[in-house]
């Protein structure tokens, strides 16, 4: 495996890790990263075709691209109605 793909698969991971931490903190429990949450975490980990799809997608494109807007981009307004005036 590529280091390229390596870290792209850490970076999943991590996210994986911070969504289900989240999840507990929002549920007001203080929870510490230990052994037994990796293994909790590991053991509820489900390689499903629609987790599959997204690791796939993680590991195959720029992360720039796949975080990309475009309704963002389609929303914004370049044309400008009014003029400031600047010195200097």
């Amino acid at each position: 495996m590529s280091l390229k793909r390596l870290s792209l698969l850490a970076a999943v991971s991590l996210c994986l890790l911070a969504a289900a931490l989240s999840g507990a903190a929002s549920a007001g429990k203080a929870i510490a990263l230990t052994p037994e949450v990796i293994a909790k975490l590991e053991r509820s980990f489900r390689l499903d075709p629609a987790t599959r799809s997204l690791m796939n997608a993680v590991t195959n494109n720029d992360l720039k691209d796949l975080a990309y807007n475009r309704d963002l981009y389609i929303g914004h307004n370049d044309i400008f109605n009014f003029r400031i005036d600047a010195k200097g």
